[in-house]
């Protein structure tokens, strides 16, 4: 296939984001000025981790994106449904159809998929650039890592590939570490790798959903793990409610915070 003869490029830009890549290299030539690191280090870590640095960026945009889109959605969803709802037989919840309708559900399904991808993706981005960092600067931590709850994890493989579900963890634990702050909640994290999983191996979800007089919310949508009749009876389990998800967002800008401030830390380190 030729190559493009014509093309027309976007111009990007990075704006307020969670982590941002660009000082660490600022703080890693004031260690090489310091004489503290060589300069054909720094070269090759550009050389290694540049293109990782940019898909942070990228990929806190697309979440960004994909939450805005999954928040229309489900107003999109909400909006669909009849002023009076049937009654399923013998139950006290309801039962619409309608083309309408199970397109909305659809997208929303779809948008929380895209959703949960574009978070993962990006903490494993994360992950990767700042024990790629350390390590090119033999500040790494060491692969066996007892945390402030006495849980032990290994952040390497037998083969030395990082970990990132691991390595994640660890860093949540960081601000325990540091004896002036409770660690970060890990509860989040395991909701959206477990279901990042449901969405990409373990079947296709189903979306319901819920009446809600709470906190200003007239309903929620429920996204069962798998088909559900009678929610009363159903295990906590088998279903989630989308709005847990802000939980995931309150989780990801903390690590993303943390992550960042422990990179610092221990480039810092390296000028002392």
């Amino acid at each position: 296939m030729a190559a493009p003869q014509s093309v027309i490029h976007i111009n990007f830009k990075a704006q307020n984001v969670l982590f941002n890549p660009a000082p660490v290299w600022g703080e890693l030539r004031k260690v090489v000025e310091a004489g503290k690191l060589s300069g054909t280090t720094l070269l090759g870590l550009k050389d290694k981790f540049s293109d990782i640095a940019l898909s942070i960026v990228t990929r806190f945009d697309l979440m960004k994106i994909a939450t805005d889109e999954l928040n229309t959605s489900l107003k999109a969803l909400f909006n669909s449904l009849p002023p009076i709802v049937p009654r399923m037989p013998d139950s006290s919840d309801g039962m619409v159809d309608g083309e309408n309708i199970i397109v909305a559900g659809d997208r929303v399904l779809l948008r929380t998929d895209s959703v949960f991808f574009e978070f993962r993706s990006y903490l494993e981005l994360v992950a990767k650039f700042v024990y790629g960092i350390l390590e090119g600067v033999q500040k790494a931590p060491a692969s066996e890592q007892t945390l402030s709850s006495g849980k032990t994890v290994l952040l390497l493989k037998p083969r030395g590939n990082l970990i990132t579900h691991n390595f994640l963890i660890f860093l949540c634990d960081q601000p325990a570490k540091s004896g002036n702050l409770p660690r970060l909640s890990t509860n989040w994290f395991t909701f959206l790798s477990g279901d990042r999983n449901l969405f990409t191996h373990g079947g296709a979800p189903y979306c319901a959903v819920e009446k809600r007089n709470d906190l200003g919310r007239r309903f929620d949508a429920l996204i069962m793990r798998m088909n559900i009749l009678d929610f009363k009876a159903a295990p906590p389990n088998d279903y989630f409610r989308i709005s847990e998800f802000q939980d995931v967002v309150r989780g990801a800008t903390d690590l993303s915070l943390v992550a960042q401030s422990y990179l610092m830390q221990k480039i810092a380190e390296l000028a002392r």
